[in-house]
């Protein structure tokens, strides 16, 4: 038996969040980036916690640290050459997006530490995923 009921009110404009283009572009193995999440959520606490990435020429770093007691970082080689961007999220965001993709290759699309992420399966256009920002 399901049971629902219609709520009054608009649908709020998700459009306007998902951004429109992306200054940094890179394509990552999704389980490599999935591990390393992980591994850098475990820095993070319990809840509320942040992993910072940092996107560096030749190689994207993560690190979590809950008060200073626990730090832990990891780092993946990427095809980068830009400049440097610091961008902090919740891990359990990036974490469910990854563990629900049933793609190899992801797109991590960034544009500023204040905007959304966003994350795609390489070859399907269909699918996205809007992470928003921690600032830390």
């Amino acid at each position: 038996m399901i049971i629902s009921r219609l709520i009054d009110g608009h649908f709020p404009n998700y459009d306007q969040v998902i951004p429109k283009s992306a200054d940094i572009r890179v394509q990552l193995v999704a389980k490599d980036l999935l591990l390393m999440t992980q591994r850098a959520a475990l820095g993070s606490g319990d809840r509320g916690g942040a992993v910072r990435f940092n996107l560096e020429k030749g190689r994207l770093m993560a690190t979590g640290s809950a008060q200073g007691r626990v730090e832990v970082e990891d780092e993946l080689p990427v095809d980068y050459s830009g400049s440097n961007l610091e961008i902090a999220f919740n891990p359990q965001f990036v974490l469910d997006v990854l563990k629900n993709s049933d793609s190899s290759q992801v797109w991590l699309e960034l544009t500023t530490s204040l905007n959304p992420g966003v994350i795609r399966p390489v070859g399907d256009d269909q699918m996205l995923s809007v992470i928003m920002p921690v600032r830390v």
